[in-house]
């Protein structure tokens, strides 16, 4: 630790530092951290046709000399259930990563120690087209030349000498990519994260815990479980005073965030103070290479605060980057650029308080809260621009001419009156209607909203730009769509949804009246390891040019549970559902009803789809068959020559052709011993007695 005394001349030169605009600062690179090699290793695709999950695949990937290893991924498609384990053979620390956990580490693993690493595909029982290939590698080799200093050397060392000392605070992080490694910290109990703009790069790490390097000076990476995913960022890089960077984080290999694992933060200061002591937790370069790149504290003083940026001289070297300066326990600043004159000069750190970098903190990760349209935002959009995640939209009544896009945030938007008096209408914008592409998880929220005019959103998908999913298109993300009433939307795939490794949640929705042409999925299509879910969703008079009238699932597995597929066509094949590519699924208590195609698979068609599950499930007046294909009859369907008129459906007590609140009035309305000698129509069991057993009976039919 120092205390050394700030004489006139050493404030006079940090001033003119200041005023032109910091003229001797050099540049914070991040420190050197490994190389990105190619490798190929492709599973093929593994399927499982037994009741247990079962290791299908396994191979080790071999690099001599390699320090340590992270593995990337050009293709993971993981059926429910399925995942990959990733084992380093010299600690023996593991990963695994299913479809939702690969999305959030981008297709890549943690950082293992050694050269050899163990990867296992498991597939689950029944599952079919698992597959991972992987395309790169990233490695430290022990005898490579990589640098351990700053350039120019010695940049950033005030006083002379290196008095920084070894420290471990676990809400200081070393941040890693396969571009460089920088410095960062934890400031909320939201685990989101603060570092320096210019260390932004894809795939990055917070690392926590990091061990001291060996002997020969090698870097050693941390367990797994204190490894974690960045999974959104907002930052600017334009130099001194505008070099900042606000992130959030996803869980590590148990499914905790930083905060929950390690219980501590830093809290942001309301301002920057004009002078006194700091202190940096950082993880910067240092000629004693056991302590390189691991947590260290330095210390120094304030010399000159600027607009947005101040001198000061505690140490900071490369590697340092994008640590957070403290005062008091508040972070004050973020360490962004070195100076070779330093103390006259001092180094260089961009204020906590500037105005741009506290709305992004504020858009990214700010405080929730709950706001109205159009009462305070005129549009939807609008309002989700400027809140943070875990803020609530709430929306009055009205037809809303315009396309959302949730832009990562996982926010709740929820309608004040339900779906028939609360409408986005997307006519006229050549857009989806929604579109959830950038991670967002089961906490983003839609709930009782039509969707209505949307024509589909213009992505590349392979070498082709198709038009996809007119009312909804999800990628990469998993949010919930409740209540909601997906209607009269077209693209040319995925007329209502288009699913692109996605995992969204439908609860309680009507999917009706979409078209896809001339391709699949009038209703929706899942595609590329999709798994998404469906409960009590009506597939209702949607069409396809091609296959699949209501649901066109390729490579994809959703699970659809007590919901109806009701008159939807398709051309060719599969006039409510096709299947192809191996994707499974999984259908239970559903009704298929009078759909059509003008080929195989009235109901259903299996392209090379056997794994598809059918339970509890009734089909009735589909033409010309219900299923072409293999498929798994798990027990309790019904196939009915012809559909049974409304009042043959038990507890449809008004013959509406539904069970309903309406019905449920007439039951109770009759509650009690029928009249001697008469029948109660709601005496369901026939027992003289309209009682909880018949309303039991009610409650099994229940269709809504």
């Amino acid at each position: 630790m120092r205390s050394a005394p700030l004489t006139i001349a050493t404030i006079l030169a940090a001033l003119i530092g200041l005023l032109t605009t910091f003229a001797h600062a050099d540049s914070h690179p991040r420190a050197p951290f490994g190389e990105i090699q190619p490798r190929h290793i492709d599973s093929g695709e593994r399927d499982n046709p037994g009741l247990q999950t079962a290791r299908t695949y396994a191979d080790v990937v071999m690099t001599p000399d390699a320090l340590w290893t992270r593995l990337y991924f050009s293709e993971l498609q993981l059926d429910r259930g399925s995942f990959i384990r990733i084992t380093s053979l010299r600690d023996g620390e593991v990963q695994e990563l299913d479809a939702q956990a690969a999305r959030r580490w981008s297709n890549a693993s943690a950082y293992f120690n050694g050269g050899q690493i163990l990867i296992e595909l498991f597939a689950a029982p029944g599952s079919r087209g698992n597959r991972f290939v992987l395309n790169q590698i990233g490695v430290q080799i022990a005898d490579a030349e990589i640098s351990s200093h700053c350039s120019p050397p010695l940049c950033g060392l005030c006083f002379q000498t290196d008095d920084r000392e070894p420290s471990n605070e676990v809400w200081a992080g070393r941040l890693v990519s396969q571009s460089g490694g920088c410095s960062a910290a934890v400031y909320n109990e939201d685990s989101c994260v603060v570092s320096a703009g210019h260390c932004m790069g894809n795939n990055m790490v917070m690392q926590f815990n990091v061990p001291l390097n060996s002997g020969d000076c090698s870097t050693n990476q941390p367990p797994v479980a204190d490894q974690f995913p960045v999974l959104e960022q907002i930052s600017l890089n334009q130099g001194v005073g505008a070099d900042w960077a606000a992130m959030t984080t996803g869980p590590n290999e148990f499914g905790e965030t930083i905060y929950e694992r390690f219980g501590e933060f830093r809290p942001i200061a309301t301002s920057t103070p004009s002078s006194g002591p700091v202190e940096i937790w950082g993880y910067g370069v240092s000629e004693d290479c056991l302590t390189s790149q691991t947590q260290q504290l330095s210390t120094g003083e304030i010399l000159i605060l600027g607009n947005n940026a101040f001198t000061h001289t505690a140490d900071t070297t490369c590697g340092n980057s994008g640590a957070s300066i403290l005062q008091n326990g508040e972070i004050i600043g973020i360490a962004t650029h070195c100076s070779s004159s330093c103390p006259e000069d001092g180094n260089i750190g961009n204020r906590i308080d500037s105005a741009a970098f506290a709305a992004a903190r504020d858009d990214l990760c700010g405080v929730p809260v709950e706001v109205h349209v159009p009462a305070d935002f005129a549009s939807i959009q609008e309002a989700i621009n400027t809140v943070s995640s875990g803020s609530t939209i709430t929306v009055a009544p009205g037809t809303y001419a315009e396309a959302i896009d949730f832009i990562g945030k996982n926010l709740s938007v929820i309608s004040e009156a339900g779906p028939d008096e609360t409408i986005i209408d997307a006519t006229g914008l050549e857009i989806s209607v929604a579109r959830f592409t950038n991670n967002e998880s089961p906490d983003a929220l839609l709930d009782g909203f039509t969707l209505t005019g949307g024509s589909g959103s213009s992505e590349n998908i392979g070498n082709s730009t198709l038009i996809l999913g007119g009312g909804i298109y999800a990628s990469g993300s998993s949010p919930t769509i409740r209540n909601c009433i997906i209607i009269g939307n077209a693209a040319t795939f995925g007329g209502g949804i288009f699913n692109n490794s996605a995992s969204p949640r439908f609860e309680h929705c009507t999917i009706q009246d979409n078209t896809a042409s001339p391709s699949s999925g009038g209703g929706v299509f899942s595609f590329a390891g999709a798994a998404p879910e469906f409960v009590d969703v009506a597939f209702i008079g949607n069409t396809a040019g091609a296959e699949g009238g209501a649901m066109s699932n390729q490579n994809a597995n959703p699970l659809v549970i007590d919901s109806q597929f009701i008159e939807n066509h398709a051309d060719e094949n599969g006039g409510a559902i096709r299947n192809i590519q191996g994707s499974g699924g999984t259908f239970t208590n559903c009704l298929f009803q009078n759909n059509t195609t003008g080929g195989n698979g009235g109901a259903i068609f299996n392209d090379d789809s056997p794994a598809t599950s059918v339970a509890d499930s009734t089909f009735c007046g589909n033409a010309p068959d219900s299923i072409t294909g293999s498929f798994s009859d798990t027990g309790g369907n019904d196939f009915l020559a012809s559909c049974p008129t409304a009042c043959e459906i038990t507890g449809d007590l008004d013959c509406d052709g539904a069970v309903n609140v309406f019905d449920l009035l007439i039951l109770l309305g009759e509650w009690g011993p029928c009249p001697a000698g008469e029948e109660c129509d709601a005496d369901l069991n026939e027992d003289g007695v309209v009682n909880v057993f018949d309303l039991l009976i009610l409650l099994e039919q229940w269709t809504g």
